[in-house]
């Protein structure tokens, strides 16, 4: 996972963990049993009788101008 988002799955997932919000942490970066293999989300937990899988994507925020000055730099 590369490092954005292994931080934002980290801040989730400690906002899952304050007691308050009433949020369970079932599974974190694996297969869930019974979806198969390829079946992979991020973060998944349970809010009351509600269960929500979460994959987290970060957004490519360079344009084409970045990736022409990258390659000039090679």
């Amino acid at each position: 996972m590369p490092k954005q988002r292994h931080d934002f799955a980290r801040r989730i997932r400690s906002a899952i963990g304050i007691p308050r919000t009433g949020c369970y942490l079932l599974y974190e970066n694996q297969t869930i049993p019974g979806a198969g293999e390829r079946d992979r989300v991020d973060l998944v937990f349970q809010k009351g009788a509600t269960i929500f899988g979460v994959d987290l994507t970060i957004r490519l925020e360079n344009d084409e101008d970045a990736f022409k000055e990258a390659r000039m730099r090679k």
